[in-house]
């Protein structure tokens, strides 16, 4: 987690709490220095979790968090991994598609949690994204390891 990060997101969302932007008055809270937002390691959490083999080319969007807690800080210098699991995958009406249920903890370099929650996330099955593009070569060959697409 940079200055940057931090500065760039308050200026995104506009809190511009001392918090997050003033060292001089941090220096007498409760951590001893600026930390970031909430909200923005709830962000960079969703990146690493999009970019996991079982949802390369099969997330729609992003449906709802659930159970969010931010239960430490996040401090400039930090750096932060994401932990995922998935909790649940379920059917829906419409066919094809299906609701994936992850939970995310957010920690940082000591293995400190700064943030968990759960994320859920529509998505169609990876064969009915192969066949909407690229070349035949491409359809045929599964860029991931789900078991629909590697089971013949």
């Amino acid at each position: 987690m940079s200055e940057s990060d931090i500065l760039q997101f308050a200026g995104l969302t506009g809190d511009h709490s001392p918090i997050h932007t003033d060292e001089e008055f941090c220096r007498r809270g409760l951590y001893g220095t600026r930390v970031a937002h909430g909200p923005l390691g709830r962000s960079l959490a969703q990146g690493p979790s999009c970019r996991m083999s079982y949802l390369d080319g099969t997330a729609l969007v992003s449906v709802g968090w659930d159970n969010w807690k931010f239960t430490g800080p996040t401090r400039i210098g930090d750096t932060i991994t994401v932990h995922c699991r998935i909790t649940s995958l379920r059917p829906r009406r419409r066919a094809g598609i299906g609701v994936v249920s992850e939970t995310l903890d957010v920690r940082n370099q000591h293995s400190a949690t700064g943030a968990d929650g759960r994320s859920h996330l529509p998505g169609a099955p990876p064969r009915r994204h192969r066949r909407a593009g690229g070349t035949r070569a491409d359809r045929r060959r599964p860029t991931h390891a789900c078991r629909s697409c590697t089971a013949r």
